[in-house]
């Protein structure tokens, strides 16, 4: 039984065949992946960009009409149960999008990007039990509106801000 971190072992490249793969590509249980920095797919093909905060998901690709880069968002009931807040969340990444078009139209005229929420932000202040002892649901701990909306905004500022291309 192959030991954790050998060659071998589940999840780690698999060295047994003796086949060299291009650099940039590792072989798991007889099929080439790219490797996590490894920007293209085991075919050269381009993998879309995926950018991850603390509460979303960013991911970018380039579209192939220029007439129709899109938003796409995708906030679950399962996380966000009240619609206002669902609906605050994707306003407030919309103006978000729309301020980093303003930034740098070219970037995001040749982009679709998805934005997709992970975790709810939680107020560290509320507390983690209610009143009857019982632990509260992580919607129920969720900051107030405004402060909602500001922490939404910085962080897919942020993220919407790592999409550009690096100055060479």
């Amino acid at each position: 039984m192959p030991v954790a971190g050998s060659p071998g072992a589940p999840g780690e490249p698999s060295v047994s065949d003796g086949t060299s793969h291009p650099p940039g590509q590792v072989q798991r249980q007889g099929k080439v992946y790219a490797s996590v920095g490894d920007p293209t797919g085991a075919h050269g093909r381009k993998r879309p960009a995926r950018l991850v905060s603390a509460h979303f998901t960013v991911g970018a690709r380039r579209t192939t009409d220029v007439a129709s880069p899109r938003l796409m968002m995708a906030v679950s009931k399962k996380l966000v149960p009240s619609s206002p807040v669902r609906n605050l969340m994707r306003r407030v990444i919309r103006e978000s999008h729309r301020a980093a078009q303003l930034r740098d139209p070219a970037l995001l005229e040749r982009l679709s990007v998805r934005v997709q929420l992970l975790k709810l932000p939680q107020d560290p202040a509320s507390p983690l039990r209610g009143p009857d002892g019982r632990a509260l649901r992580p919607f129920a701990r969720r900051p107030a509106d405004g402060a909602l909306k500001r922490l939404v905004r910085a962080e897919i500022d942020a993220l919407l801000l790592r999409l550009a291309p690096r100055p060479v």
